[in-house]
C-alpha cells in the first residue's frame, strides 16, 4: 500500500470512529437519561427502530473492523481484500449512523423540541455534531476508496507485495479469530484451545453463529431487567430476546463472509 493510500485510509479510520463515538455518546444521552429521554420524540417506534439496530450491530462491525485493524496498525494495512474488508465494515458502520441520524433528525422535525432544558437543551445540537461528523467521514472514506482504485495505486500495491508478501503461499486469508488470536498475548495452553474452539466454529459456521447469537441476547435481556426492572412478563423477555437474537442472526448471515468473521474449512 502506498504512503499516501496508507495516509488516506488512516484519516478514514479515525474518522468513523469519532463518528460512531458521537453517535453512542448522543444514544447514551438521549436514552439512558430519563430526564432527556422523556422529552425527546424519537424514543418511539419507527424512529426507535434505527437507532436500536445501529446501537446493536455497531459492536459487532466496528469491533471487528477495529480487531483487524489493531493486528496490521492502521499503517501496515495490506491492499487487496484485507484493505478492502476494513473499507467495507467502514462503510457499514458509516451506514448506521447515518440512518439512526436520519431517522431522529425526521423525529425532530415533525416534532420539535417544546422549551428544552437542562440536557435536552444538547439534543439538537449534538445531533447537528453527530452528522457533521458523519459526513466528514463518509467523504475521508471516499477519498481513501477513490485513491485505491487508480493504476498507480494498484502497481504500487503488487511492488510492494512482491517485496512484503502479506501472507505466505497456500496460506488462507485470516478471518476474525486468527486477528483476534494474533492481538492476544495469551500463554501456550490456553492458545492452543482457543485454536481448537476455532477449528469447530469454522466448521460449524452455523451453529457457531446460532450460537452467539443466542449468548448476545441471552445477556441483552439479563441486561435489560438489571437497568429497567424487572421484566412485565416472561413473554416479553421472550419476545424481546428472540427479536435482538432475529437481528444479529441476519446481520450473522450477511456479515460472515465479506466481513471475513469466519473462514471456511
Amino acid at each position: 500500500m502506498t504512503q499516501r493510500r496508507a495516509a488516506r485510509l488512516r484519516t478514514a479510520i479515525f474518522a468513523t470512529a469519532v463518528a460512531c463515538v458521537a453517535y453512542a455518546l448522543f444514544w447514551t444521552v438521549t436514552t439512558q437519561l430519563p430526564v432527556v429521554r422523556a422529552a425527546v420524540p424519537f424514543g418511539e417506534d419507527p424512529y426507535d427502530f434505527f437507532s436500536s439496530v445501529a446501537i446493536v450491530l455497531l459492536p459487532l462491525v466496528g469491533g471487528l473492523t477495529a480487531l483487524r485493524v489493531s493486528r496490521y496498525g492502521r499503517s501496515g494495512i495490506p491492499d487487496g481484500p484485507v484493505a478492502a474488508r476494513v473499507g467495507l465494515g467502514l462503510a457499514i458502520c458509516l451506514g448506521l449512523v447515518s440512518a439512526a441520524v436520519v431517522a431522529t433528525a425526521i423525529a425532530l422535525i415533525e416534532s420539535p423540541l417544546e422549551a428544552p432544558s437542562g440536557l435536552a437543551r444538547l439534543v439538537v445540537p449534538g445531533l447537528a455534531i453527530t452528522a457533521l461528523a458523519t459526513v466528514a467521514a463518509w467523504f475521508a472514506l471516499g477519498r481513501a476508496a477513490s485513491l485505491g482504485r487508480t493504476r498507480r495505486a494498484a502497481a504500487a500495491s503488487e511492488a510492494a507485495a512482491a517485496v512484503r508478501p502479506t501472507a505466505r503461499a497456500g496460506e488462507p486469508e485470516p478471518d476474525a479469530i486468527d486477528d483476534l488470536l494474533s492481538v492476544l498475548p495469551l500463554p501456550g495452553p490456553i492458545l492452543r484451545r482457543l485454536e481448537t474452539v476455532a477449528a469447530w466454529a469454522r466448521q460449524h459456521r452455523v451453529a457457531a453463529g446460532i450460537g452467539a447469537a443466542l449468548a448476545a441476547a441471552s445477556a441483552a435481556v439479563i441486561w435489560h431487567d438489571i437497568r429497567e426492572g424487572a421484566w412485565a412478563s416472561p413473554a416479553a423477555a421472550l419476545l424481546y430476546g428472540g427479536i435482538l437474537a432475529a437481528i444479529l442472526l441476519v446481520a450473522y448471515g450477511l456479515l460472515v463472509g465479506p466481513l471475513r468473521v469466519l473462514r471456511s474449512t
